[in-house]
C-alpha cells in the first residue's frame, strides 16, 4: 500500500462512523460546544497512533477484540441507516446480509477497497464544497452562540466517543498493513476538518434546536441545498457516501481477520455476530 492509498484510507476509516452516530451524538450532548469535544478527540487519537506506530505497540488480540466490536457496532448502525432512508419495510436480516455479501466478496483483496477509495476521495471534496458554499444562504451564525453552554461530564464523555469512533479504525488499518505515521498523520487531519466544517455548516443551517432534534441532522441541512433548481436531492447522495464509509471499513476489519484468525473462522465469527445483532434488534 503506497503513501497515497495510506492517507486516503486512514481519511475514510477515521470518519466512516461519524454521520450515522458520532455527529448527532455530540450536538446532543454539547450543543453549540460540540467542536470541544471533536477538537480534543482528535488530538487523543493522533497522539494514541503516533505511540503505536513509533513504538511498535500492536496486538493482536486486542486489535481483533476491537475488530469484533466495531463491527457490531458498524453492522448496528449500517442496519438503522439503511432502514431509516431506503428501506423501510425490508426485514432487517435482508439488509444485513447485503453487508455480509458486500464485505465477503469485496475482502478478497485490498486493491479492490484502495480503487473505491480513490473514488470517494473526489465525491468527499464535492460534498464538502457543496454543503459549505451552496448552503450559506440558510447560514444564520447566531446558531453558534452561546460558544462555551456546555457541561463538563458530557465533554468527557462525548470526546471519549470521538476518540474511539475514530482511533479504532486506524488501529486495525496499521495492524493490517506497514503504514507511516504522517500518512496516517495527513489522513486523519484531513477528516477531522472535514467533520469540523461538516458539523458546523449543518450547526449553522439548522441551530441548536433541530440539530438535537433529527437523528441524522447533516443529512436535513443537505437537504436545504437546491443549486439553481439543477441539481437537488444532495442529501440522498451524502447518505448513500456515509453508508458506503461503513461498508469500507467492515471489508478492512474482515482483511484484517483474514490476516490474523484465518478466512473461515472470521467469516464464522462475522456470521455468528450478524445473526445476534439481527436477532437483538
Amino acid at each position: 500500500m503506497n503513501n497515497k492509498s495510506q492517507t486516503i484510507l486512514s481519511f475514510i476509516l477515521s470518519k466512516s462512523l461519524f454521520f450515522s452516530f458520532v455527529i448527532p451524538f455530540i450536538f446532543k450532548l454539547n450543543n453549540q460546544s460540540y467542536f470541544i469535544s471533536l477538537i480534543l478527540g482528535y488530538l487523543l487519537g493522533i497522539t494514541t497512533i503516533y505511540y503505536i506506530i513509533k513504538y511498535n505497540l500492536y496486538s493482536k488480540i486486542i486489535t481483533t477484540i476491537l475488530s469484533l466490536i466495531s463491527f457490531i457496532f458498524l453492522l448496528i448502525n449500517y442496519l438503522n441507516q439503511v432502514n431509516y432512508f431506503y428501506l423501510n419495510n425490508t426485514p432487517l436480516i435482508i439488509i444485513a446480509l447485503s453487508l455480509f455479501l458486500i464485505s465477503i466478496y469485496a475482502s478478497k483483496d485490498l486493491k479492490i477497497v484502495l480503487r473505491i477509495s480513490d473514488i470517494l476521495i473526489i465525491i468527499d471534496i464535492f460534498l464538502i464544497l457543496i454543503g459549505l458554499i451552496f448552503n450559506y444562504n440558510n447560514y444564520e451564525f447566531k446558531n453558534i452562540f452561546p460558544l462555551l453552554n456546555f457541561n463538563y461530564l458530557n465533554i468527557i464523555y462525548s470526546t471519549l466517543i470521538v476518540y474511539l469512533s475514530s482511533v479504532i479504525p486506524l488501529i486495525i488499518l496499521i495492524n493490517l498493513e506497514k503504514t507511516k505515521y504522517i500518512n496516517i498523520f495527513k489522513g486523519y487531519t484531513y477528516s477531522f476538518i472535514c467533520i469540523l466544517l461538516i458539523s458546523f455548516s449543518t450547526l449553522l443551517s439548522l441551530g441548536n434546536t433541530l440539530t438535537t432534534h433529527f437523528i441524522y441532522p447533516t443529512y436535513y441541512s443537505y437537504k436545504k441545498i437546491s443549486i439553481i433548481n439543477v441539481i437537488s436531492k444532495v442529501e440522498n447522495i451524502i447518505s448513500l457516501y456515509s453508508l458506503i464509509d461503513l461498508v469500507i471499513l467492515s471489508i478492512i476489519i474482515l482483511l484484517y481477520l483474514n490476516k490474523t484468525i484465518s478466512k473461515k473462522i472470521s467469516v464464522t465469527l462475522i456470521s455468528i455476530i450478524t445473526i445476534l445483532v439481527v436477532i437483538l434488534m
